[in-house]
Formats: structure tokens, sequence, C-alpha cells
């Protein structure tokens, strides 16, 4: 085959093409690259008004490639030929690189060119970030000194088209803390040393950092360099000597800089700012300018990513004034991977904590600065396979809300934080690894995030090419496992999370605390969900609105595991292969994750309605749901008995984030201990066949509704608007407002039935000019059901 390269391609550029011509030498007998275009060659391949074999092309066949960064045109040309062209470098490496991927998973017998779908392509977010941790020193040694892990994790997300990479040092453990004495020496402070590592060790882990970011910006892709901790504080015994306080602002100001002056591959800087990195945040501003400085004077240009926790407006000035390209970057559902959309509202818990997990007050307009959404998967999802294609194309669309783009965690991470183990793998059984290193069999998750970042209306095409080479015929129904079974998790995270942080509230492995305690917890989007205890005072209150109330929470779950465990049926018989028995057993817990949870979810409705109620009969109901839950749990610490190490390592030992299923039988045993001591203190517990809940046990379908949402509103001015609920007819309808500041409550309209629609007036000194408006609404009907609109899950609710 003819490959037409008729201008000289950056670095990067020839790189993707290598990957082109080898995927083409597999299937053709040879491949010749030229820079004479010929007569009828089979590939034209440059970038835009750069390569004049390029534009010819684009001018014949009417096609034009988008004046933005990374766009990309795949177009077949009447000679049989194909084009294949980008904007920029990068626009140009994915192109060549999805050329490159359509020709290695096409079937057999098939053109090589028909394999290749026509594109013409721009980002819909313009950051599309992945971050790694180190977090243990040991566990890195197999694979951060490894040049073919990197080559081969660098070139996987090239081709989701991430373009950066966050390596991240110092989150809540001594070991690189700061990162610079176990680098480089300062010469200005030679006091400073790492504790128990040798000249050469930091040397070597210099010259692997470097190498690092040169490779990363091989690939197309950003390199950033995240500090999160100026030094140990209390996440255990300093592994610095020398850095003693007086000297710790300078100290770290004059090791960025010796860094950036000898790691050039560094195109990005992340810092945390709030009081977590070892910072008292009245002192931050003036703390961090000799750090801001060092990025100004480095002699070229670097991105300044401010995290936003605690960040304060003083510090943002004073960094945009040192460095124009100053980005902010939040939480997007506090530490967890919850609902695919910004959480609407701050829970009450954390009301006191300012800028601490979500956008706040970060949305007022104008902004100075762009706003990236980094979403805190690791909180929720660590070890068990996760990828719903609908969820991330909801978040990525979520993100141009007030955003530039995100920023994700690395499925795997924390692995083995604080511990000393030796080399451990997550998967046990040799007979369940599919691959040498662990993260390739999250693969499903790293392409979701990366194409749907790119464009979150690619064809699925995408994702079902890999399926099918990995799974032959049960391909559609491993799909269809990631896409139920990958909403388990979420409202899992939504409905549980009692703590908005990482450290404390895993959901993979959450089994509960006391069922009174759980029942206290306001969900995480308590627009949309009733905590337990909410829900039966609004019950026994006669005042129920349209949130989702447990009871439909734990239907929805036993629907979801129900589906989940019809595939897994389905595909019994086809379990041959490690990749395809890890992805069964991943899901089969989850599964049982979900009903052990709507088990646990009854148990606390029907006692709680006990505790407020003295529904004395409740209590042995309570107890039936608690020996379900226990089922549950008991099946899912098997299935996962051998196949799952016995001590998982993913957060602190003190915290619980360690060991395994079957370690957490004891929680259910103990909330049965403590229903068994309350039904011991009873004379008689009557028997009682329940109706179904107050609010029904399942939650309405959504609504048929009409609705034309304004584009723009006027200060001082009153705002009119109207909707119309096709079926079911409502008797009532509420509407409610707030401007985008996640910290304030929702004020409520009640609305007028107006001939076959409904109608609000929203007062004029609601409407800010500085913020955007968030509206939802909510319908009643007849016998106490009601709903809330738009349907959390359809699309974003507000």
């Amino acid at each position: 085959m003819n490959l037409v390269v008729d201008t000289e391609l950056p670095r990067a550029a020839r790189w993707a093409l290598e990957g082109l011509t080898h995927a083409l030498v597999t299937r053709e007998a040879s491949v010749e690259v030229t820079a004479a275009p010929g007569s009828n060659p089979d590939f034209i391949i440059g970038l835009v008004s750069q390569s004049p074999a390029v534009d010819d092309a684009l001018a014949r066949t009417g096609v034009r490639c988008p004046d933005v960064p990374e766009s990309l045109v795949l177009q077949p040309l009447a000679s049989d030929g194909f084009l294949i062209c980008g904007r920029d470098e990068r626009g140009l490496i994915y192109a060549l690189l999805e050329a490159a991927c359509a020709v290695e998973l096409a079937p057999l017998g098939v053109d090589v060119c028909a394999a290749i779908a026509p594109a013409i392509q721009s980002p819909h977010l313009a950051w599309r970030s992945m971050q790694l941790f180190l977090c243990n020193r040991r566990l890195e040694e197999a694979w951060f000194y490894d040049a073919e892990f990197w080559d081969e994790y660098l070139e996987r997300l090239a081709r989701c088209r991430y373009n950066n990479l966050s390596l991240t040092f110092g989150h809540q453990i001594a070991y690189l803390s700061p990162p610079y004495p176990f680098l480089l020496e300062v010469p200005e402070f030679p006091e400073v040393r790492p504790i128990g590592f040798t000249v050469e060790q930091c040397a070597r882990h210099l010259d692997m950092l470097i190498r690092i970011a040169e490779w990363t910006r091989q690939r197309g892709l950003h390199f950033t360099f995240g500090v999160w901790s100026q030094h140990a504080q209390d996440y255990g015994d300093s592994m610095v000597e020398g850095l003693t306080p007086e000297i710790r602002a300078q100290y770290n100001a004059a090791g960025l800089a010796r860094l950036l002056a000898s790691c050039p591959g560094i195109d990005g800087v992340q810092f945390r700012m709030n009081y977590e990195s070892g910072v008292a945040e009245d002192r931050q501003a003036e703390y961090y300018a000799p750090q801001f400085r060092a990025i100004a004077e480095c002699g070229r240009s670097i991105r300044l990513d401010l995290r936003a926790k605690g960040l304060t407006d003083d510090t943002i000035e004073l960094a945009q004034k040192l460095v124009p390209d100053t980005v902010i970057s939040t939480k997007h559902w506090c530490e967890h991977l919850g609902m695919p959309y910004p959480m609407p509202t701050i829970q009450q818990f954390d009301q006191k904590n300012y800028r601490r997990y979500g956008t706040w007050d970060l949305l007022r307009k104008p902004r100075s600065f762009a706003l990236i959404h980094r979403l805190w998967s690791a909180g929720s999802q660590r070890v068990l396979l996760w990828a719903d294609p609908e969820w991330v194309r909801r978040f990525a669309s979520s993100c141009t809300f007030g955003g530039d783009g995100f920023e994700v965690m690395a499925p795997l991470t924390n692995k083995g934080v604080r511990d000393e183990q030796p080399l451990w793998s997550a998967s046990a059984d040799l007979a369940f690894r599919s691959h040498a290193e662990e993260h390739r069999r999250h693969w499903m998750f790293y392409l979701l995030f990366g194409r749907l970042g790119y464009d979150p209306d690619a064809s699925s095409e995408v994702w079902q090419r890999e399926l099918h080479q990995r799974f032959g015929t049960a391909a559609a129904s491993v799909e269809e496992l990631y896409r139920v079974g990958g909403q388990i998790l979420p409202l899992l995270t939504v409905v549980l999370q009692h703590s908005a942080s990482l450290w404390t509230f895993w959901p993979e492995r959450f089994a509960g605390r006391s069922l009174v305690e759980d029942a206290q917890v306001e969900p995480s989007d308590p627009t949309r969900f009733y905590g337990i205890d909410e829900y039966v005072e609004d019950a026994l209150g006669n005042r129920l609105c349209g949130k989702w109330t447990p009871p439909q929470v734990a239907h929805h779950l036993h629907q979801l595991a129900t589906q989940v465990r019809g595939l897994l049926t389905d595909l019994g018989g086809d379990s041959t292969g490690p990749e395809l028995r890890h992805t069964l057993l991943d899901f089969t817990l989850l599964a049982h994750l979900a009903e052990y949870h709507a088990c646990r979810q009854l148990a606390a409705v029907h006692l709680a309605f006990h505790h407020r109620a003295g529904a004395v009969r409740r209590l042995s109901t309570v107890r039936q749901h608690l020996l379900q839950a226990r089922d549950h749990w008991s099946a899912l610490s098997v299935a996962a008995e051998g196949a799952y190490c016995d001590d998982l390592v993913f957060g602190f030992r003190e915290k619980g984030h360690v060991g395994h299923w079957k370690d957490d039988l004891v929680v259910v045993e103990r909330d049965l201990v403590a229903i068994d001591a309350l039904i011991a203190e009873q004379q008689e517990i009557p028997s009682a066949d329940f109706g179904p809940f107050p609010g029904g046990d399942v939650h309405l379908d959504p609504p048929t509704v009409t609705f034309a949402s304004p584009t723009c509103a006027m200060a001082g001015r009153d705002l009119e608007l109207r909707i119309r609920c096709e079926s079911p007819t409502p008797s009532a309808v509420r509407c409610y407002h707030r401007i985008a500041h996640q910290a304030l409550d929702f004020d409520r309209v009640d609305m007028h039935s107006e001939g076959d629609g409904h109608r609000a007036v929203i007062p004029g000194d609601s409407i800010d000019p500085d913020w955007d408006l968030m509206v939802f609404f909510e319908f009643l009907f007849d016998a106490g059901r009601a709903t809330r609109w738009p349907d959390w899950r359809i699309q974003t609710p507000y």
C-alpha cells in the first residue's frame, strides 16, 4: 500500500504513523511511505495547511477540517484511497491511531479502507486528563521504572484521546512528601535529605521522571506534575530530614525551580491548596507565591492547576498575575463516582467547609479562569470493573456546565497506600488474570472516558469492536453487563454516602455501619433522594414529595441485580478464558452488593418506623430483611474467596479499607444481634402483612413532559415558565429554582393550572446576572404519588 506523506511530520505524529503502518503490515503484503502523491495513493496523510497533498484532497472532496485544536478528518477519496489529516499534531495523531485501530480490529477479509469509518471530528472537551498516584514504593518498583509499561500505557491514553497525564505525589502519605528530596539535591538547602533513599536511588527516580515526561510528550499528551503535600504532616513519620517549618516555603520553591529546569517535559504543575497540603489556608497566598514565581520564571509556558478545595480568591488572583495559564479544578461529586451530573447541592454536614466538595461559588460569572471537573472515581471504584457508556456520555456532556474538561482517577488508585506488604495482585487466582499488568483489565474504563470525553456522541462501535475482539459472540451481553451493572455503584454511592471522603467511604466494600447510623445518612443528591429517617418523618407527617424513597431505591437495586443475573446466566456457558471469567465474577459481586443493600435499606426503613411510631410489629420484618441481606453478603464473599486477594489494601487500615469481603459479614451479624435484643424486650410481636410503603414501592416512570427551557433571563424582571405534563395528569405542580451556587437552598414556587399546562413566575429579584439559573419541577399525583423532573435516570435533573 502506498502512503503519501509529502511534508515532514512532528515527532509524535511520526510515532502514530508507525502504528498505522504496523497495522497495515499485519494485513497487507507491503507498505511504502512516499512523499510523491502519485496517481492513485492508498492514503494521503498530513497536517491541514501544511501538506499540499492534504489541502488538495480536502478541496477535491469538498470537506473542511474544523478550525479547532485537535480536530481531524478521515475521508474516503474518489480514487479508492483515504485521506487522514488533522488540524494540528494531536488531531493527526488521533486520526492515525483511529485508522490503525480500525484496521487491527476489522474482521478478516474486510478491505482495509472499508474498515475505517469516515469522520470529521472536534473535541467536545478541551481537557481530558488521567491521573496516576505514587503511594507505595515497593509496589511501584513493578511499573514506575518499566519502559514497556509506559510504552503500552501511554499508547492506550493516546488511542483513547486523553490529552494529559497527571502524575501525583504526596496524597495523605509521608512518602514523597514533598517530592523534591526524593528526586534531586537543592544546593541552597544541603541539610534537607530523604530518609531511606541513597543519592543513586534519587538520581534513578529523577531520570525515570524525565523519561516519563518525555515519553508522554512523544505520544502527544501534556504531562502534569502533581504536588499534593508540602511536608509529611501527620501522615506518618517524615521521610525527610532537615525540612523545618522555617524553610519549607523557600525549600519547596527552590526544589520546584530546580525540577522544572531538570525535567523539560513537565508541561503543568498541580497543587493541592487546602490545609491537607500542610499549609494554613490563611497563609496560602503568602506561602505559595515563591512557587508561583518559580513557575513564571522557568523559561517556558507551564499550565498551573490549583485545586479548589480551600482555595482563596487572593491566591487565585496572585496565581493569575504570575502564571497566565492558571486553571481551577474542583471535585465533581465529592470524592466519589456518584451521578453523571454535577451535584446540585452540598450535603448539610459539609456546608461549613468552604469550596471543599463541589463547585460551590466557582460558577459565578464572569470567570477569569478555566474550570476543570475532577472526578474522584477512586472513592467508589477501586478494584471491580466499571464502565457504563451512558453514564460516561452524560458525564462528559455535563462537564461543559461551567467547565472546560475533566480529570479522572485511574482504576486501582491507592493500591497498597501506607502499607509494607510484599508485591501482590488484586486477583489472587491465576485463572482470573488475563493480563500481566492489572490496569489492562480496566481497558473499558480508559476507553470510555477518553473517547466520550472527546466526543459524547461517538459511535458505540468504538467499544463494541474491542468487546468483539475480546469476547467474540459474548460481546453484546458483556456490553449490556457494563451498562446495567454500571448503574449499581453510582446509585449505592449516592444513597449510602455517609462521608464525602474516599478515605472513609468505599462503596465496593461497604457493608454498612449500624442500621440506626445509616438511617441518618443524607444522600449526596438530597434533591432527588430521601434519606431513611427523612423519608419516615415525611411519611408519618403525610408530606411526601417527589424524591425517590428508600423502598423505591431498594426496588430499583433489585431490578438491576435481576437484570445482571439474567445476563450472567446467558453467559454462563461462555465463561472460558480469564478475562471473561473475571468480568463475570465482578458483575456477580456487584449484583450481590445491590441485593444486599436493597435488603438492608428495607430493614433500616422498617426499623425507623418502629423507632418513630412504636411499630413493634415491624421488628420481625426487619429481621427477615437482615437474614436476606446476610445471604447475599455470604454469597458475595464466597464468590470472591480465592479469586481476590485476602488483603485488598486500597486505603488506611484504621478506616477498614483493607482485607476482603468475607471480613465484613460481621456487620450484618451485629445488626441481627441488635434486632434480636430489641425483639427480646417485647412481650409479644404481632404478625403483620404490610401493604405498599408510603409513596409506593416503585417510583413512577418518567412522565411525558413538554417544556421549552428559556435560554436567558433578565435580572430584576420576572421570568415566566410554562410546563405541561401530558401523562399522567398531575394534581399539582411545583417549580424549584436557585442560582448555580451549590451551597444555597432551592426556592419553591407553586405553579398555577392554566390551559392544558401549568404556569409559574420566578421573581426578578431571584435572577442574578452573575449566575446561571437552575430549575426543576415536581409533579404531584393522586394517591400520594409524586415525581421530580427532569428524571435523573435519563438526563441532568435540573
